[in-house]
């Protein structure tokens, strides 16, 4: 399906709660692309009767939000329909959530995991929201991401603050590998990035766009 309007919304889910918040995750959200300025979720829990909001905004991640395991309906006046999602209890890192919206109104939902002890400073973290599989190469890292995988990435040993890190990127069409970018990353110690690989909205071919991040270990004694 050719998504003529695609969004990220990146649920952030915390591992590492609180023993007084024991029954709950932390949620956070983080939109690339709307189909508006900005966009207001009401998520409502499975036999619960509270309902929570969340903004979403384009490039930013959202305010720290609690909210209980189970199966959620989500919808928005932005949507013609609702979606469910379900956040499971007992997990360690996090879930990206990935919503794919097109023109009329409808969208999709797409959870990643994400091992919050996986992801640490300096850190890419790469997911593949494309229909076809991709090859990436990471300096001498070489990983094929398949549709809604996704992948963690090492800045590469002896390489300081700011040197450049090589990267190829290929989507495999009918058996061939296609290039579709190549750049060089800087090596930042202190950030993890977000990177998504998604179609784009004009051509449906790949596009890359990130996001980095300050992680809790780095922020927690400001």
């Amino acid at each position: 399906m050719m998504f003529r309007h695609l969004f990220l919304v990146l649920l952030s889910i915390a591992g590492t709660a609180p023993a007084q918040d024991a029954s709950t995750v932390s949620v956070r959200t983080l939109a690339f692309d709307l189909p508006v300025p900005a966009v207001e979720l009401s998520m409502k829990r499975e036999d619960a009767e509270a309902t929570q909001t969340l903004g979403v905004q384009v490039n930013q991640f959202g305010t720290l939000a609690k909210l209980a395991p189970g199966t959620y309906t989500a919808s928005s006046a932005s949507f013609a329909s609702k979606e469910t999602f379900k956040l499971p209890a007992g997990e360690s890192g996090s879930f990206l959530l990935l919503v794919l919206s097109d023109k009329k109104g409808q969208w999709k939902i797409l959870p990643v995991a994400d091992d919050a002890s996986r992801f640490a400073a300096g850190d890419r973290f790469m997911i593949n929201a494309t229909v076809a599989p991709v090859a990436v190469r990471f300096d001498k890292q070489r990983i094929r991401l398949d549709p809604g995988r996704s992948s963690y990435f090492k800045s590469p040993v002896g390489k300081a603050e700011g040197d450049k890190i090589e990267i190829e990127m290929f989507q495999e069409v009918k058996g061939a590998l296609k290039p579709f970018n190549s750049t060089y990353w800087p090596v930042a110690k202190d950030l993890r990035t977000v990177v998504l690989i998604y179609p784009d909205l004009r051509t449906g071919k790949p596009r890359v766009r990130s996001l980095a991040d300050m992680p809790e270990s780095a922020t927690a004694g400001n």
